[in-house]
């Protein structure tokens, strides 16, 4: 069976209501290049079985020596290098595979490998890159283990932005010091310096490719500016002062909302500046009007401010408010809820962090038109409130029915 076509493999993965599949979007666009750009795969498994990247290695040792999965002293070169990958397997094409199911006897079940590279040649063995691409996402279910699993002649790559090793680390210490370890940015750098610094020679469809590859690992946040420029400065200089603005805006409009709706609910007041989950703020309410009761049920009424890609917007913040629900659980009933998915509304369904969510998305620029601090966090306020209703009315009347 031939493989598949460029088109089809980056709409294999989709987003829905139960996943936003932003990690196997990547993973099947970089088999796209490296089945089409020859040379590229070789060059890049050349690069990854080479020396440890001295960056991660010394991240992955900052710190107390105590600390769970730091190591006292940097890995000798011995023990981390790879076997590299002879000049002899360059002749042949590399074989790429994705989603490839790997047999566990010790655990007797199956793992899938994100990306596989088979390298073969006449009279020696095939040599096999095993990848786990990282984006976003943590290790899960021992993965690591079991690629390693199989047979001699298999390599493990793990592929991650730079700023995630130190968390892998803490995940799987002992199980992360056995693969090679890359990060995105320099695999990055290396696809951009192909084929200069391999010596190949390739078409203007694949410099295209090439080019329009290392645009999209920019806007996934998976490559590193060239510089540090004068937007870069102003933006570090500002960002305490903007987070602190923020932290106040949504503060005022916390209070608006409670005036109107109902308070925060009480198990959810630490969690009102909850970074992990967004920019600043993250304020869950009951899903019931004037609600006396924090007895909630399967469903809550929500807002925050987010730096997070939503709808693929260019904008870097965006103020989410709506309604959400725990995916485990059974979903509420959303009968009537396409309406307010049209002008001026604009609702949409996507899913977040384990809920599902039925949201509305605003820019900064489009709520905020107050010239004081009040003024804009009432304004945030009104319209959070306004979507609260909106959506609350369409409840109510499909429980009528």
């Amino acid at each position: 069976m031939g493989r598949q076509s460029m088109f089809k493999r980056i709409t294999t993965y989709r987003d829905s209501e139960a996943l936003e599949p932003s990690e196997n979007k990547v993973t099947e666009a970089f088999a796209v290049l490296l089945e089409e750009v020859d040379g590229l795969g070789f060059y890049l498994a050349g690069e990854w079985l080479g020396e440890p990247d001295p960056e991660i290695e010394a991240s992955l040792t900052t710190g107390d020596d105590s600390t769970p999965g730091h190591a006292a002293t940097l890995p000798s070169a011995d023990t981390t290098r790879a076997r590299s990958l002879g000049a002899e397997y360059k002749v042949s094409p590399v074989k790429v595979a994705t989603q490839v199911t790997v047999w566990s006897r010790k655990e007797d079940r199956y793992g899938f490998v994100d990306l596989e590279l088979k390298f073969s040649t006449t009279g020696s063995r095939d040599r096999v890159v095993r990848v786990e691409v990282k984006h976003g996402s943590p290790l899960h279910d021992e993965q690591l283990p079991l690629y390693l699993e199989d047979e001699d002649g298999v390599t493990v790559v793990l592929l991650a932005p730079f700023t995630q090793f130190r968390e892998l680390n803490h995940q799987m210490p002992d199980v992360v010091a056995k693969v090679e370890k890359r990060s995105w940015q320099r695999t990055a750098e290396r696809i951009a310096a192909f084929p200069r610094d391999s010596g190949a020679e390739v078409g203007e469809v694949e410099k295209w490719l090439i080019q329009q590859f290392i645009r999209f690992l920019r806007e996934e946040k998976l490559m590193s500016p060239e510089a540090v420029g004068p937007q870069h400065l102003v933006a570090m200089a500002n960002h305490r002062e903007a987070k602190e603005a923020l932290v106040s805006l949504n503060e005022i409009a916390n209070r608006r909302i409670a005036a109107t709706w109902g308070e925060v609910h009480t198990e959810e007041k630490k969690n009102e500046r909850r970074e992990d989950k967004g920019y600043t703020s993250f304020s869950r309410y009951s899903s019931v009007k004037n609600a006396k009761s924090q007895e909630l049920g399967r469903i809550w009424f929500e807002f925050k401010a987010s730096a997070e890609d939503v709808f693929d917007s260019a904008e870097e913040l965006h103020f989410i408010a709506g309604a959400s629900w725990d995916l485990k659980t059974d979903a509420p009933s959303m009968e009537g809820w396409e309406a307010l998915m049209d002008e001026p509304l604009f609702f949409r369904e996507f899913p977040e962090g384990g809920c599902g969510r039925f949201m509305r998305v605003a820019t900064p620029s489009s709520v905020l038109s107050g010239a004081k601090l009040d003024d804009q966090g009432k304004e945030l306020g009104e319209w959070v409130l306004k979507t609260f209703e909106a959506l609350s009315e369409v409840m109510q009347s499909s429980k009528k029915a």
